[in-house]
């Protein structure tokens, strides 16, 4: 995470003022990724990347369209989590990928990136009053409200 200490943003990725030292930007953490794994074994928490949305006039529309695309997703991130795991010829060029990948979905409870409403119902609520905290919604909003009713199993 590199935080520009003229408050311009942060984000995943470090700016290319940064890497050509051209602007004044400095990591916000010394070891980002300490960090972020002692987030992770404080909170159970690992921030979710990214969200899928459907208008709820949609969702209504076509009833089984939420649960068809939570599969479809489901499936496709399964099959690149097993491509990663395997051993017979790396599939990036990273030469510890398949020792890091064990590692990693030990460390994140099996899988680093849980898809569904059971596994990130916290993650979920604790945003939400994050949201709240700062203004951002009115009012207790249930994690539940954000979910099609047939993917709340999930």
């Amino acid at each position: 995470m590199v935080h520009s200490a003229d408050g311009g943003g942060h984000g995943p990725r470090p700016p290319a003022c940064f890497t050509a030292g051209t602007a004044p930007v400095a990591r916000l953490f010394a070891d980002p990724r300490a960090e972020e794994e002692a987030y992770l074994a404080a909170t159970g928490f690992f921030p979710i990347m990214h969200c899928l949305a459907i208008r709820r006039d949609v969702a209504a529309a076509h009833p089984g369209l939420p649960m068809a695309l939570f599969t479809a997703f489901n499936t496709a991130k399964e099959m690149a989590l097993a491509e990663l795991a395997l051993g017979n010829v790396l599939r990036v060029s990273l030469p510890w990928i398949v020792a890091e990948t064990a590692r990693q979905t030990a460390m994140m409870g099996g899988d680093p990136w849980p898809y569904g409403f059971g596994r990130n119902r916290a993650e979920i609520a604790a945003m939400i009053g994050f949201a709240e905290a700062d203004g951002l919604v009115d009012g207790a909003l249930a994690a539940e409200a954000l979910f099609a009713e047939d993917c709340l199993g999930t």
